[in-house]
């Protein structure tokens, strides 16, 4: 279910609110292409589209960067951690076809940041997770990294990953940080510095092998 569905059924449920959904969207470029079929009621649409025009006509605004805390999952999260997984999947597979490490590092937001940026219509709680191994001593290996899509939008995956390799993995002693990434995202890796991979640089495929070196 993509960002705009999820508000979408939150409004008919009367979750939200007119203005949780202007809010929700006030930082939101919406394309009217994206809008064309959808059985969206007229007030919902008159909302988003509004937002959409002052996103697109006026100064940008800068993109509001949630706080929240990066950790270590807990036991007792293995359940919320494994459906983060299995939507990541699904995304990117269209099905759930492999298991996640143990290993894993969760992104969570508190009720006090979301209400100080005007943004308790977003949950409280985990946002995002990482799952990583540990290769040949050194190399922290990123096996996926993974964001709810109403999150996107605050650098959520971005803090994750930075504090991931200024924290985590300088802690375990690597020297370099190692992924794979989707052709699509790796422009969003490059911008923290991330490059191909020597050795792997003419592999074929749709995802590359990236790196960086932390130390």
């Amino acid at each position: 279910m993509d960002f705009i569905d999820v508000f979408y059924k939150g409004f008919q449920r009367g979750e939200y609110s007119v203005q949780d959904i202007a809010r929700a969207f006030s930082h939101q470029p919406i394309n009217p292409e994206e809008l064309e079929g959808k059985n969206y009621d007229s007030t919902f649409l008159s909302i988003v589209l509004k937002r959409s025009m002052q996103v697109s006509f006026c100064s940008p605004k800068p993109k509001i960067s949630l706080t929240g805390v990066v950790r270590f999952a807990q036991k007792d999260e293995k359940d919320v951690v494994e459906n983060l997984f299995d939507a990541f999947q699904r995304e990117l597979y269209g099905k759930v076809q492999d298991t996640p490490p143990e290993d894993v590092l969760v992104l969570e937001h508190f009720e006090e940041d979301l209400r100080s940026l005007e943004l308790s219509v977003f949950p409280a709680g985990i946002s995002g997770a990482l799952w990583y191994q540990i290769h040949d001593r050194d190399v922290f290996f990123v096996h996926s990294l993974y964001v709810r899509p109403e999150m996107r939008s605050f650098h959520c995956g971005r803090k994750l990953l930075e504090e991931t390799m200024n924290e985590y993995a300088t802690d375990f002693g690597c020297r370099s940080i190692a992924l794979r990434s989707p052709e699509e995202v790796v422009p969003f890796y490059k911008k923290l510095g991330f490059s191909y991979d020597p050795k792997k640089k003419n592999e074929a495929g749709t995802c590359r092998s990236l790196f960086k070196r932390i130390v």
